[in-house]
């Protein structure tokens, strides 16, 4: 994790990582003001939720182009817990398949 203790003044940046000869890269941010005093930014492979993962997990996607990712909902280890309301596990309601379209800049 990066954090920025204290920003004056900035206007633009540019935030990122990459590996020693640049070759790959991640970029979180370019030329835009998005630095704030205290602004906290982590980079991990670890998935941020354990029950959703996206594939493929990295690729690059020529300009003007698109791609399609497969996002998988795995909630067999959550615990369900029933509220006053709550439809039925069944109700067709909760069996639609989400969308994302990404394309790149």
């Amino acid at each position: 994790m990066t954090q920025y203790k204290s920003v004056n003044n900035v206007t633009s940046s540019t935030v990122g990582i990459e590996n020693a000869n640049g070759s790959v890269a991640l970029q979180v941010v370019f030329n835009a003001a998005y630095l704030h005093d205290l602004l906290a930014v982590r980079f991990s492979t670890a998935p941020l939720v354990p029950w959703l993962s996206i594939a493929p997990t990295g690729g690059t996607i020529a300009p003007q182009s698109g791609a399609n990712l497969t996002a998988t909902f795995d909630a067999t280890a959550l615990r369900h817990r029933r509220v006053p309301g709550d439809p039925p596990p069944d109700d067709e309601r909760y069996r639609r398949k989400p969308s994302w379209t990404f394309r790149s800049r």
